[in-house]
């Protein structure tokens, strides 16, 4: 027997788990006065007046079906597209529309996938290393790092990055920067930062006095001039060679065992406080008159 509209979707949306009731509607087609001579008997109001517009005796009879098998076709429809795609943004899956190299190294990093397409946040959020060393990066796109709440430690070594945000990625341990061409960087939200290499990049100043967490931190072939290390009390290993520096204060790093000065342009360094220097890895540049201990 073949099956209406309204039986379809009614089986449709059994199938999608949503129970229906449907109850059939239809108007029969009355002689004129008919209505009119029923309500009298009942008792109940004829409307009369002004306003009534009573139907021509003559007139035929206008039938308006309900067109309910339509509307409950097109419910159907729409309750399918969000039970079948819902989920899959809610997951907001894939990874593909991010810098290639980045891609690439975050696939290579999650064990359970092959493609950027089935990468999930799920599994963004388990990455803890990531390793994008000599990847000829010039640029990062806004995105690249979004989901990896659990990052510790970045590897962006040996590329010709410019610029770099990393502003919401507040997990991260370790940052190496080494060889690119940043010209500053703000670390202000990455407090947790124990290790830090920007070897050989072209900084003339850098803001460190969130970074109380260091304990290694590598600034050699820079430009800067000066830097602020008196938060930084859990150091204990400093490289400054190659920079344009004339003055330093390490007083509060007492903690410092490992420090490099060489090429600087200073004249005069108090190490007074710095007892724990290990004998024979002081690398300073300075004659043995010129530094206070």
């Amino acid at each position: 027997m073949q099956r209406t509209a309204t039986q379809q979707s009614a089986e449709c949306l059994k199938t999608l788990g949503i129970a229906t009731t449907f109850v059939g509607y239809s108007r029969k087609p009355q002689a004129p006065g008919v209505r009119h001579k029923r309500r009298q008997a009942a008792g109940r109001t004829v409307a009369t007046g002004p306003f009534h517009r009573p139907r021509r005796p003559d007139a035929p009879f206008r039938h308006h079906p309900v067109r309910l098998p339509h509307l409950l076709a097109a419910v159907v429809v729409l309750l399918a597209a969000l039970t079948l795609f819902t989920p899959a943004f809610a997951q907001d899956t894939g990874i593909c529309d991010r810098t290639e190299a980045v891609r690439d190294a975050l696939v290579a990093a999650i064990a359970s996938v092959n493609v950027c397409a089935d990468v999930t946040t799920t599994q963004l959020a388990g990455v803890t290393r990531l390793y994008l060393h000599n990847s000829s990066l010039t640029t990062l796109k806004a995105g690249d790092f979004d989901g990896l709440t659990a990052l510790t430690t970045l590897n962006l070594n040996s590329n010709q990055l410019t610029s770099l945000d990393m502003s919401n990625n507040t997990t991260l341990t370790e940052l190496y920067l080494g060889s690119n061409q940043l010209t500053s960087l703000d670390l202000s939200n990455n407090t947790a930062l124990k290790a830090l290499n920007l070897n050989s990049n072209q900084l003339t100043s850098l803001d460190l006095s969130n970074n109380t967490a260091l304990t290694h931190l590598y600034l050699e072939d820079n430009q800067l001039t000066s830097l602020d290390l008196s938060n930084t009390t859990t150091l204990t290993e400093l490289n400054l060679n190659s920079n344009q520096l004339t003055s330093l204060d390490l007083s509060n790093n007492t903690a410092l065992k490992v420090l490099y000065l060489e090429d600087n342009q200073l004249t005069s360094l108090d190490l007074s406080n710095n007892t724990a220097l290990i004998a024979g890895l002081l690398r300073h540049g300075l004659r043995r008159h010129q530094v206070h201990r």
